[in-house]
């Protein structure tokens, strides 16, 4: 066990979460702590100088450094060395670094290395619409961006919480055709545009749910209730049925791998996996 203390007055990491949508929802503490330190590492430097800009903080005599994705390895070892002497203000275009967004391998270093890590909070697009949606909600999983491939199903199918997905504004209805598919017509709720003046939120189930032309603008959080459910049919035939409606979204899957996998998530204790099996082959059989 090891333990890092505040205390110790060492220089150390300093998360800032910035606004998601309304600029008025970051705090006295962000503000301090960008005034006063001198080296920010950000997402994107232009947008947190704009950032500044409107809060009327003078950066002239601070250092942007790029901490993005694709070079946030490669920046290890340089925020290493400036935390020998200086502390470091991260910081991502919205919301809080590490979440959804770059910071945590930069997080585990400093962890790794005795370097304190202190977290200021703002906005959270997951946590507001969790509470957006009027469920009772815990347990939840929360996902972010996720690749909606085959390959990639058995990364974040868990039943028996509240699912939660980001989306974008190109994806959004056909991902949500690709959870019904795979969830059956469960209650959703999906918010767009969070603390913004066009704001929405969008309630009903999977099947009701489609955003218009209009209406595709921002970024999406889509939360699924999974908490709750159980297999709408018991007895072989329904669940042959339904399992057909599950698999078209996994054509390159094993079909032995689908069936598995569709009654660990329908919850599906009283049919084996081999009698759906046979019952498939079997009518396979009979339409040749």
């Amino acid at each position: 066990m090891s333990s890092i203390s505040k205390l110790s007055n060492n220089p150390h990491l300093i998360v800032v979460a910035t606004p998601i949508g309304n600029l008025k929802e970051i705090n006295e503490r962000a503000i301090n702590a960008i005034n006063n330190n001198k080296y920010l590492f950000c997402e994107d430097t232009r947008t947190t100088k704009q950032l500044l800009s409107l809060y009327d903080i003078n950066y002239q005599d601070k250092y942007f450094i790029s901490y993005h994705k694709y070079n946030e390895q490669s920046r290890i070892e340089e925020i290493l060395q400036i935390l020998q002497n200086n502390n470091i203000v991260l910081l991502c275009d919205a919301g809080y670094p590490g979440f959804s967004d770059p910071g945590y391998a930069v997080i585990n270093v400093c962890i790794k290395n005795n370097i304190f890590v202190e977290v200021i909070n703002g906005a959270n697009a997951f946590i507001n619409a969790l509470i957006t949606s009027g469920w009772s909600n815990l347990p939840a999983t929360f996902y972010g961006f996720i690749d909606w491939n085959d390959t990639k199903i058995n990364d974040f199918i868990f039943p028996n919480t509240i699912l939660c997905f980001y989306e974008s504004v190109h994806r959004i209805n056909k991902s949500l055709k690709i959870m019904y598919k795979i969830f059956g017509d469960i209650n959703v709720c999906v918010v767009k545009e969070l603390t913004k003046l066009n704001e929405t939120h969008y309630y009903g189930n999977l099947a009701d749910i489609e955003i218009s032309d209009e209406e595709l603008k921002g970024e999406f959080v889509i939360l699924l209730n999974n908490l709750h459910i159980k297999a709408s049919c018991n007895n072989l035939s329904n669940i042959k049925n339904e399992f057909n409606l599950f698999t078209k979204a996994f054509n390159k899957s094993n079909l032995k791998n689908k069936i598995k996998l569709f009654l660990e998530i329908k919850k599906i204790k009283d049919i084996k996996p081999n009698e759906l099996y046979d019952e498939i082959i079997k009518e396979k059989n009979n339409e040749n």
